[in-house]
């Protein structure tokens, strides 16, 4: 008999949870309260994991105590979220954790989260009618939130990586998971499973040539996101990505933490605002990739962020606030080269794209297929910009409600699955044997040039259509082609094979939405549909069938 290259675990839970991020803690965190046995898995390291895994230095809420005597209410934030980033969000997910985060702020702080900054909440203005960004000193929480999972005892699987969702009768029964440094297979059985994956950010080619050398987290190749679709659960936004902005070559975003004017090269403002703002009330516009890219053009560039009109105070708390959202190597970067860009403009740019779109659960976390939920934070599609305040307080709900469907279902055989996962190892063994092959970096990085060349910024139906056809042949090949020398390289063609399961959604997506929308935060341009459409305000749900792809078109939710 062939020598086997994998040894095999099963491991059974009540809840199984997949990424070890802000938002997956959260799950498992409050499904360990609720009394359920839990497992969190992630392919790094929980206590530095994830896009905030050196940290976030903001989070938007509603907190009664602070807002309430201003006369505002979590149904204006909803209003205010909805008019600034678009129509196309499901309103009772912004609504539900807009209701949530105050008491969750609360909550955390009981675990020593320092939302207070000098003995006092630091709010600022940015995208709602009243100071809602609370700021504050978030670089090391994913260290109190593995804190906190030993203080419950919820069990932590590191460098693993979960590939495939399991099913028995059309329920997610569990999934499959691979070693990234060790040559053991895993079989998980779980009641409940919570999806709390990081987002897709790596889709596209990088502006600057090196694959990893990304504006956020660098890993995100959409993992929880692509199993997800091959389970059968619906997804909506894949048509749609976004860029932001940071200092041209140190590609490290703080997006609206910098507290300055964006300029071009003659020191024309591209806000009109030739003065800075202040840290009590930050402005959106150094966020505006269209402008910057609009004056390049236009033959206006190089543009600077220049400080120079910002106050000492207000340019030292810029500097503390980028340092807790993992801007460290960037400040000490500078300060090692001299660079002082308090006092010498620098330049600025629009980085790469990347997607926005994600699973869309209910207000409880569900999705459409029984036994899976999204935790929130970047795995969700049906809002924008949930981001923190979306893992801490959606992830919590989610995890609530796994805890709550586990205490009824009973574990699944997984002799019933030695099929499927038979031939998901026999996969993964005919990666490790092949001596000669395709490598990783040729297969993701095919993927990303076909998305930038036929589904970035320019689409119509020709180039759609060829797009596809690229991709499949791509896929096809790397199916067959993929080699791997270890673990860790293995881990990576997986991540590849990933990036094309998204992509295939994508170009899909984009062929179906026949419009052209106008909107910083939704950019989406066809060159044979040159008009917005107000029919296609709506979601396009994107899912799989036994390999094929169904689409359907439905409205956004409304608070209930």
């Amino acid at each position: 008999m062939p020598r086997q290259l994998f040894a095999r675990k099963v491991i059974k839970t009540d809840v199984l949870v997949v990424g070890g991020g802000l938002a997956g803690c959260s799950a498992a965190i409050r499904a360990a309260e609720k009394g359920a046995s839990v497992l969190l898995v992630d392919k790094s390291h929980v206590r530095r994991s994830g896009n905030a895994a050196t940290g976030v230095d903001h989070t938007w809420c509603y907190l009664p105590e602070v807002h309430d005597p201003q006369g505002f209410t979590p149904e204006q934030l909803v209003e205010d979220h909805i008019a600034k980033m678009g129509p196309v969000q499901d309103q009772d997910i912004i609504h539900a954790i807009a209701c949530n985060i105050g008491e969750r702020i609360k909550e955390m702080e009981g675990w020593g989260m320092p939302f207070k900054t000098d003995g006092e909440y630091r709010f600022v203005k940015k995208i709602h009618r009243v100071p809602t960004f609370l700021h504050w000193a978030g670089r090391d929480q994913k260290v109190i939130f593995e804190r906190q999972l030993r203080k419950l005892n919820v069990e932590t699987m590191n460098r693993v990586m979960i590939f495939e969702l399991l099913k028995q009768d059309g329920r997610v029964v569990g999934a499959i998971g691979v070693g990234t440094r060790e040559p053991v297979i895993y079989i998980f059985i779980a009641r409940s499973v919570v999806v709390a994956t990081g987002g897709i950010s790596r889709m596209f080619p990088a502006k600057h040539c090196m694959d990893f050398n990304r504006q956020r987290y660098p890993y995100g190749s959409g993992d929880g996101i692509a199993m997800g679709i091959r389970a059968g659960a619906e997804v909506v936004r894949m048509e749609f990505f976004n860029r932001w902005t940071g200092l041209a070559h140190f590609f490290k975003s703080g997006r609206g933490t910098w507290i300055g004017v964006l300029e071009d090269a003659s020191g024309t403002p591209l806000s009109g605002e030739a003065v800075a703002g202040g840290r009590s009330k930050m402005t959106t516009g150094v966020e505006n990739h269209g402008k910057i890219n609009q004056f390049y053009r236009e033959g206006r560039g190089p543009i600077y962020m220049n400080c120079g009109t910002t106050s000492d105070e207000d340019f030292d708390y810029m500097c503390w606030a980028l340092s807790n959202e993992g801007n460290q190597l960037l400040l000490q970067q500078a300060r090692e080269l001299g660079i002082d860009f308090h006092h010498k403009r620098i330049e600025f740019e629009a980085y790469d794209a990347e997607m926005t779109g994600g699973y869309c659960p209910d207000v409880s976390g569900r999705t459409n297929v029984p036994g899976l939920f999204a935790g929130g934070g970047e795995v969700i599609g049906n809002m924008k910009r949930s981001v923190s305040p979306g893992s801490f307080a959606f992830g919590k709900i989610a995890g609530e409600s796994a805890a709550i469907e586990a205490l009824g279902q009973e574990l699944a055989d997984p002799a019933r699955n030695s099929d499927e996962i038979d031939r998901n190892v026999d996969r993964l063994e005919q990666m490790l044997k092949r001596s000669q092959g395709a490598s990783w970096q040729e297969a993701s990085g095919a993927c990303q040039n076909i998305m930038g060349h036929y589904c970035c910024e320019t689409k119509y139906e020709n180039l759609l259509v060829a797009g596809q056809e690229q991709l499949a042949r791509v896929r096809r090949r790397a199916e067959h082609t993929l080699a791997a020398s270890c673990q860790h390289e293995l881990v990576r063609c997986l991540e590849a094979l990933n990036l094309m399961e998204i992509a295939e959604a994508s170009l899909t997506a984009s062929l179906e939405r026949k419009e052209t929308r106008q909107d910083s935060y939704d950019p989406f341009r066809r060159v044979d549909y040159t008009e917005e459409n107000p029919e296609m305000r709506k979601f396009l749900v994107y899912s799989k069938e036994d390999g094929k792809h169904r689409l359907h078109w439905r409205s956004p939710r409304t608070i209930s």
